[in-house]
């Protein structure tokens, strides 16, 4: 959705694009945006698509406050109450039903350091107390078991990159500052697959990245992958049936020099799977605290049973995820006693498709995948 594909301002459009990656269908285009927009954030949720901020192209005090909201199913765009701040670059995801739009840059080339929240359901916005730890635009994010992650981004104009990651508790209002990735850099991308934060390409000063870091928020440790096949920033990048789909962003062969002689916009879409990405596999158990069981029936429709042993008295979190990584409903979270449990989960209210379910207890998780068929 939007972007640029030219290098000369005004240069944002309003185009909107999709890919079937089921199919191999695409792009093909689809209902275009109410205006041209690029450097937006945006983020699904409850199968709505979410485009916030963003700017009309590269001119610096042009950033835009509009939220406007696609539904695939209508085709239709709405446009929704305002951001409290005008900006560009920032990022939105959605947690526990609620999206938060954090940092970017805004006009007058401020970078704001708050943390805004929209509640789709009201339809208006709140501002976290405090701040982030640092001034921070063209990072990436993303939300795994309830926590954002705050990963590279710049803090200046320079277009120098940082490696810098922060954890953000959006229940207890914490930042917590979390082991630095390898490579400095902005405009990156990253996706979620298996609980672990794959963070690819970028760029910082006049070099461009094709590295592929990964990141588990479980053991805060960074690992790499297979890198990228070309240099890409500014790229979007999406995960459909556990795989990655790196798609557009700017490619730069070698240095960049200014003028830009080696950058072109890129209309390039890329699939990488990762190793072991069948959440069914995904199962650490420590056998002296507890077990998972998979859920019954599997398929189900409209409800399902989970159980799970306890081989002592334990704290007991049970929570159920969609493919994007979102908190669709905690189950357990509390003391329990030892002994078998079994939880009824009724998924009326929610859409056909596959759901994650993840069970804590005292630092060590187990997690299965089950199936809801309507």
């Amino acid at each position: 959705m939007g972007g640029w594909t030219k290098l000369t301002y005004p240069n944002a459009v309003k185009t909107v694009e999709v890919y079937d990656p089921q199919n191999g269908i695409g792009p093909y285009v689809s209902t275009e945006l109410p205006e041209p927009r690029s450097g937006a954030s945006a983020c699904a949720l409850n199968g709505k698509i979410y485009l916030i901020g963003g700017r009309l192209g590269d001119l610096g005090d042009a950033h835009k406050d509009n939220v406007f909201v696609f539904d695939p199913a209508t085709q239709q765009w709405t446009e929704k109450a305002p951001l409290p701040t005008a900006k560009s670059f920032s990022c939105a995801v959605a947690v526990d039903g609620k999206i938060y739009t954090i940092g970017g840059r805004s006009n007058s080339s401020i970078f704001p350091k708050t943390v805004e929240i929209y509640d789709p359901a009201a339809d208006t916005w709140t501002t976290a107390e405090g701040y982030m730890p640092e001034h921070r635009d063209a990072f990436a994010a993303a939300a795994v078991d309830g926590k954002i992650y705050l990963i590279g981004g710049e803090n200046s104009h320079d277009g120098s990159g940082r490696s810098t990651v922060f954890e953000y508790d959006p229940l207890l209002n914490e930042w917590t500052r979390k082991r630095y990735m390898s490579t400095s850099r902005l405009h990156l991308t990253v996706a979620i697959v298996g609980g672990k934060i794959y963070v690819m390409g970028g760029s910082s000063g006049y070099l461009i990245f094709k590295v592929n870091e990964v990141y588990d928020p479980t053991n805060d440790t960074w690992s790499t992958e297979t890198d990228l096949l070309a240099t890409l920033a500014a790229h979007s990048s999406a995960v459909y049936d556990n795989k990655i789909y790196v798609i557009g962003g700017v490619e730069i062969v070698g240095n960049r020099v200014y003028p830009q002689p080696y950058e072109k916009v890129a209309g390039t879409i890329y699939e990488f799977t990762p190793p072991m990405t069948s959440v069914d596999n995904i199962l650490t158990i420590n056998p002296a605290k507890f077990s998972l069981n998979q859920n019954y029936p599997n398929p189900f429709n409209p409800s399902t049973t989970i159980d799970y042993s306890l081989l002592q008295d334990s704290y007991v979190k049970l929570v159920v995820y969609n493919l994007l990584g979102d908190v669709v409903t905690i189950l357990a979270d509390g003391f329990q006693e030892r002994g078998v449990h079994n939880v009824h989960w009724d998924a009326s209210d929610h859409p056909s498709g596959h759901y994650i379910y993840r069970l804590e207890i005292d630092g060590v998780s187990a997690t299965r995948k089950m199936l809801l068929q309507k």
